[in-house]
């Protein structure tokens, strides 16, 4: 194999473009003399990151054009009705440097998350010998609804998919038709931190501190998360309790949250402290994590904080990390369930025992979800489809 193209739908600080980062800094390390390119339908914030790792990084948008003075906009727009200058449309732009991308004659393309699938059947489509498409898919069925309705229309160009848990499997094969034997559980990884003893926040040692994490949408349930805080306030007010919560807080969302804090009394208990380029040393000071996400196939915080020794406390049937702590190291609650998440939340804050043994099982569980443990498993499934590609 020579050449491979990685297609990510952004380079934001989020999970799926963090996981095909780790990917190709591994590949990088473990196989240079392969050729790693780099296709970003959407910019953000690791752009500079994808550039020093790969041989070519490229962004699928059209540059704005130049200010133009009214005169000069007149003029190209009678010269364009005369059909004397016609310049492309976006589309057309776009497209033309997806054909170029194409003539590059990748073996494999890896299309990581929904929205990249159809760049990647169009990648395909172009190239004069049809590179191996690998569709890895990191959603769950309401985004896949959202982001890709029509995939089952998009599968029959692609070769494998991967299914970030059990859970993503499941919706792939009920939802969208796709056969199990054309899946491989791929489980995505992140960088593991041993900072079970770190404390940038530095609560009272008494308080329990109970953290959560992710861009502020309702997807992620943040929500929910200021709900148990006050259920946990209101029902067990003898209890020192903390709660923070790391992520992107949006200028609109910043004053609704603001509103409920206010409202509810929390604001000496709940702390939204927005995104952090390196929020280690802050999952570090946590005690409990909570997961109340109303869909979350695998999140990379859950690898983190669990191989830092915290427990986690997520809902059924919302989240693969289910499919880890069903062997221990945390509390499974029903789904959107707030008293449940309090109350597990009361029990760790009351029975320190237990939080030490359910965060060392943690420990333990999620050392297997590093980059070094799951991205040679990446390579071999790319290899094997490849070979099995060759007449």
């Amino acid at each position: 194999m020579q050449r491979i193209l990685l297609i990510s739908h952004e380079v934001s600080r989020t999970g799926a473009p963090m996981v095909v980062l780790h990917f190709a800094r591994w590949l990088r390390r473990e196989h240079p003399a392969v050729g790693i390119d780099v296709l970003a339908v959407k910019g953000g914030a690791l752009a500079d990151e994808f550039r020093a790792v790969a041989d070519r990084y490229t962004e699928w948008t059209v540059p704005m054009p130049a200010s133009r003075s009214i005169l000069m906009r007149i003029v190209r727009k009678v010269m364009r009705s005369l059909g004397l200058n016609r310049e492309p449309s976006a589309a057309e732009a776009k497209d033309s440097m997806l054909v170029e991308i194409a003539g590059r004659n990748y073996d494999v393309v890896l299309a990581n998350s929904l929205a990249s699938i159809p760049v990647g059947v169009r990648v395909k489509s172009l190239s004069l010998v049809a590179p191996v498409l690998i569709a890895f898919v990191h959603e769950l069925a309401m985004v896949t609804r959202q982001v890709l309705p029509d995939l089952a229309a998009h599968a029959q160009h692609v070769d494998r998919f991967w299914a970030a848990s059990q859970l993503v499997q499941q919706v792939l094969v009920e939802q969208c038709g796709i056969s199990k034997d054309h899946i491989d559980v791929q489980y995505e990884c992140a960088r593991l931190q041993d900072m079970s003893n770190g404390s940038l926040l530095g609560p009272d040692p008494d308080i329990l501190h109970v953290g959560g994490a992710g861009s502020v949408v309702l997807r992620k349930g943040y929500d929910l998360f200021i709900q148990v805080a006050r259920w946990v306030k209101v029902n067990h007010p003898e209890l020192k309790v903390c709660f923070t919560w790391v992520g992107k807080v949006s200028a609109y969302d910043q004053p609704l949250i603001e509103h409920d804090l206010e409202h509810a009394g929390l604001k000496e208990m709940v702390e939204f402290i927005g995104e952090r380029s390196d929020p280690a040393p802050i999952y570090g000071s946590f005690d409990v994590f909570l997961l109340p996400s109303r869909e979350d196939p695998f999140p990379l915080v859950c690898i983190e904080v669990g191989a830092m020794g915290k427990p986690i406390v997520c809902f059924e049937g919302a989240t693969g990390t289910a499919e880890v702590l069903r062997q221990g190291g945390g509390m499974i609650v029903p789904y959107l369930d707030v008293e449940a998440m309090g109350r597990a939340v009361v029990d760790y804050a009351r029975d320190p025992e237990r939080r030490a043994k359910d965060g060392e099982l943690n420990r333990v569980q999620f050392a297997n979800f590093g980059p070094d443990q799951q991205c040679p498993l990446m390579w071999q499934r790319i290899t094997a489809a490849w070979e099995a590609s060759k007449p």
